[in-house]
């Protein structure tokens, strides 16, 4: 699956030479980043999906990922990060339209995702993209105690 962007960039699945670039944007986003070894497990899982977004110029140039799980006919977002340096670009965006394109030919009936609810510009993403607040999830984010807001899109 290669998706082209509108700004420059294409969307591709992670492969393991992108580890490292992707580690480093995840560590760049988070307070509390998965490890290395995290990410490399998700290679690793059947049920697990990491897109990538790739400058057009350079496809060894990660900018963005979006990890995702499918469960029989349901998608779970997992992490989505893209380089702060080239944030408000449609990286996130994009990053989440071609998950969607994936979910609704693999005949998924619904997506969920948790989001911090301090996380305005990640909500206001997938409210565009169609996600609504269903639920909350009281302290989700251990590092500080954060709500999480449940957010769901039926396709």
């Amino acid at each position: 699956m290669r998706r082209k962007g509108s700004q420059g960039f294409a969307v591709r699945a992670m492969r393991g030479s992108d580890l490292e670039k992707v580690a480093e944007i995840e560590a760049r986003c988070f307070r509390s980043p998965w490890s290395l070894r995290m990410l490399a497990a998700e290679l690793e899982y059947d049920w697990s999906t990491t897109l990538v977004a790739v400058s057009s110029r350079s496809p060894k140039d990660v900018v963005g990922f979006l990890v995702y799980w499918t469960i029989v006919d349901e998608v779970h977002i997992l992490d989505l990060a893209v380089d702060p340096d080239l944030a408000r670009r449609g990286i996130g965006s994009t990053l989440v339209k071609a998950m969607l394109e994936n979910a609704r030919a693999e005949g998924s009936r619904r997506v969920s995702l948790e989001v911090r609810r301090s996380n305005e510009v990640a909500k206001k993403l997938y409210r565009e993209e169609g996600f609504r607040a269903v639920g909350v999830r009281r302290k989700y984010y251990v590092d500080e105690g954060e709500d999480a807001i449940i957010m769901e899109l039926e396709l």
